[in-house]
């Protein structure tokens, strides 16, 4: 996915969760387990503030940029849709390359158009489920958020489950891409492409599995072949909000 896909999807994304919040601030997140949508606003509007300040600095220093923080309550519906409105055109005019902090080892701006585009589609999911009207993520942005979350959240995180060499294929039933997570006393290793004969195989559309490794989703709502207890033990490790 190119640059102006990634800025399309953060605002149509934001506006989207801008009209399911408006005026719903006080009602839980199902998703968000203890956060309101006043939170869920406040959390993704501090992103949305901080990253387009981190890829506008064009520094990697991390000191150069400070956390946004969100005004009260009765402004926080402005206060969001202009943090929406100034990422985008941030993004827009960055060159991918050009430098820009960030917690991984991908620092520029390229790194950033991609996480926020996925930031946004997850938690604009969240904002709509919270007012029983969720739609599936885009199917394309879905197979990259996907990919994303095994290529490159997945090595911050993989410590966390070790075994015995199992693995699990995850499928999307609309999309070309596969990806193999393999288990072993080192931890977890994802990479792209389908291995013969995994513990198991979890398939559903690119939605349904991004939303599922964001713990959006339970395994039981996709199609499980082979041993659903491996896909389970590895999906519990995982520590996503």
């Amino acid at each position: 996915m190119d640059t102006a896909t990634y800025v399309m999807h953060v605002r149509n994304g934001g506006a989207a969760f801008a009209d399911a919040v408006r005026g719903r601030f006080e009602i839980p997140v199902p998703s968000c387990p203890e956060w309101t949508v006043a939170d869920l606003v406040a959390h993704t509007g501090r992103v949305h503030h901080t990253v387009a300040a981190r890829v506008g600095a064009g520094t990697t220093d991390a000191s150069a940029v400070t956390l946004a923080v969100p005004p009260a309550v009765d402004e926080l519906q402005a206060w969001f849709e202009s943090g929406v409105a100034e990422l985008a055109a941030t993004l827009a005019a960055a060159d991918p390359a050009q430098p820009a902090w960030s917690w991984s080892g991908d620092l520029t701006a390229g790194f950033w158009q991609r996480r926020m585009a996925q930031e946004t589609a997850v938690h604009r999911w969240d904002a709509e489920n919270a007012i029983g009207l969720a739609r599936p993520i885009d199917p394309e942005l879905a197979a990259d958020g996907v990919d994303e979350l095994l290529m490159v959240f997945l090595p911050f995180d993989a410590s966390n489950l070790t075994g015995e060499g199992q693995s699990i294929v995850f499928e999307p039933t609309d999309d070309d891409a596969r990806w193999t997570v393999r288990i072993t006393a080192d931890g977890s290793k994802a990479s792209r492409g389908a291995e013969v004969s995994p513990a198991a195989t979890v398939r559903g559309t690119a939605s349904e599995l991004d939303l599922l490794l964001w713990g959006r989703r339970t395994l039981p709502d996709l199609d499980v072949e082979g041993d659903p207890g491996v896909a389970e033990g590895f999906l519990g490790a995982l520590d996503l909000t």
